[in-house]
């Protein structure tokens, strides 16, 4: 598959997280939500992997929406979309200036099990969100199939780190299905 990667910065803002936040994910009525593989916590610092075709869509509910937004998410791709990978975090540890800095690396594995490394690049570098906030990434990350990729499962890979704390979440989606029309 002939991946790139583009980072896109875009306006962000917080959303008040259902629940509140202790140790990783609650549900809105503030009762435990069990990590799985694209939403994990590690001590007070989680992150969720949201795939989307419409990055302008979701940013725009993010922003929009009081409570907690309808976020539009994609499993399933056909020729010509582009893939947008973001990251949903909270808890990042803010370093003596007041500031979190967390990055992600991305990946993507094809149908036939070739990993393809996609990119490196900042999820968040600013001041961390109240205690109970959900934060989007500024960034998020660009991946185009192209007319070569073969049609099937593909798993899309981040592994996000708080560089202050030396947190390290591995997230993965493998249930995107890519169809060429």
């Amino acid at each position: 598959m002939n991946a790139h990667i583009r980072f896109s910065l875009c306006a962000t803002a917080m959303v008040l997280f259902a629940g509140t936040l202790h140790a990783g994910w609650t549900s809105s009525t503030g009762d435990p939500v069990a990590d799985n593989e694209a939403m994990r916590s590690t001590g007070l610092f989680g992150a969720q992997l949201v795939l989307t075709t419409d990055d302008a869509a979701l940013r725009k509910n993010w922003i929009a929406t009081q409570a907690t937004p309808v976020l539009p998410s994609t499993s399933h791709l056909t020729r010509g979309q582009h893939l947008r990978a973001l990251i949903l975090f909270h808890g990042c540890k803010a370093n003596a200036f007041g500031y979190c800095n967390v990055v992600a690396d991305y990946s993507i594995q094809s149908p036939d099990g070739t990993v393809t490394p996609i990119g490196t690049g900042p999820v968040w570098k600013g001041v961390p969100s109240k205690m109970g906030y959900l934060q989007l990434g500024q960034v998020s990350a660009d991946v185009p199939f192209v007319s070569t990729s073969p049609s099937g499962i593909y798993t899309v890979r981040a592994v996000v780190r708080d560089t202050v704390a030396n947190a390290v979440i591995p997230l993965a989606n493998s249930r995107l299905v890519y169809t060429k029309p």
